[in-house]
């Protein structure tokens, strides 16, 4: 027999996590009732090490419960109010927080893999050693948090990250869709093989980021800070770097197009064998030492040294640049 859409009642395929026709997530199987020392809480018991998996908990009140270890595994939490509630080294994986109330709470050392955080309240919410990894992040405000959790394979949309810390997070092969990040702090930060469209990053930190084989696409990088960033075959379409900051960074066999590098400062970065076709690279501010050895630019054949030289020279300056034919200027 077919499972039913808990909300507006359409037939939905087993085990699936969302109803096409509404877009309200589902429980993975069929959810147990609240229990009774939950219906009946007091608000002063404890509820340490309780075992509330698979229970539909929506709308329940569990302000400033204590949850700490608790096994909420499967559960619905749609719409539950847990602010100020210890959830230290609970199991939240695959449960359900759509408009839940998470104010304050202590998540440290939780695990969340897999669960579904949308148009959740996680002002002030403690995140550190949290694990969020394959979770959905949807509708969020986390500007300004200080984020130190795994949130490697996780999709993020639609979310607020102005001036959040990620210094510490894992965001190796991350789904970021319409993400505000401008003027987060990125430095160091694992993304490699992440995926970032429709996403503002104006003024970031992402020094000594490792980006590698990462997807850009609609992108605004606008002053951000990538010096000596990892972009070793990443991949740059309709990307702005325009007075990004990208010395040193590595773009060894790049795919970068129709990328703006107005006052991009690229002394001693490295595009070998990069793709920079429909790119302004020749408004940049420095190549300097720059590596373009076996760099493409459809401008010109890339065996033609004289004119891919005087294009470049535009820029005013290619000290000990690599040219795309081996050669070095001097």
């Amino acid at each position: 027999m077919a499972r039913k859409c808990v909300n507006c009642d359409n037939d939905i395929r087993d085990f699936a996590r969302i109803c096409a026709s509404c877009e309200t997530f589902q429980p993975l199987k069929e959810l147990s009732p609240v229990p009774s020392n939950i219906s009946n809480w007091n608000g002063s018991d404890s509820l340490e090490n309780l075992d509330l998996s698979w229970c539909d908990l929506s709308h329940v009140s569990l302000r400033r419960a204590n949850l700490e270890g608790a096994n909420l595994e499967g559960a619905d939490l749609s719409f539950a109010d847990l602010s100020e509630a210890n959830l230290r080294e609970a199991n939240l994986h695959s449960v359900i927080l759509v408009g839940a109330n998470l104010e304050r709470a202590d998540l440290t050392g939780a695990s969340f893999e897999d669960a579904v955080l949308w148009n959740t309240n996680l002002q002030k919410t403690y995140l550190s050693s949290t694990n969020l990894a394959g979770a959905y992040l949807r509708e969020l405000d986390l500007h300004n948090a200080f984020i130190e959790t795994n949130l490697s394979q996780a999709h993020i949309q639609d979310v607020d990250l102005k001036g959040a810390s990620l210094t510490s997070a894992n965001l190796e092969g991350v789904s970021l869709y319409n993400v505000q990040l401008d003027g987060g702090k990125l430095g160091g930060v694992n993304l490699r093989g992440s995926s970032l469209r429709a996403v503002t990053a104006t003024r970031a930190e992402l020094v000594m980021a490792h980006l590698g084989r990462a997807n850009f696409e609609d992108v605004d990088l606008n002053r951000a800070n990538l010096f000596e960033a990892k972009l070793k075959e990443v991949s740059f379409k309709n990307v702005v770097l325009s007075e990004a900051d990208l010395r040193g960074a590595n773009l060894e066999s790049a795919f970068l197009r129709f990328v703006e590098f107005d006052q991009t400062m690229l002394k001693d970065s490295v595009f070998k064998n990069a793709d920079l076709a429909h790119c302004t690279l020749e408004k940049a501010a420095s190549l300097d030492f720059a590596n373009l050895e076996g760099l493409y630019l459809d401008f010109v054949h890339p065996s033609t040294q004289d004119v891919v030289y005087e294009r470049l020279r535009e820029i005013g300056s290619l000290e000990g640049v690599t040219l795309p034919n081996g050669t070095v200027t001097s």
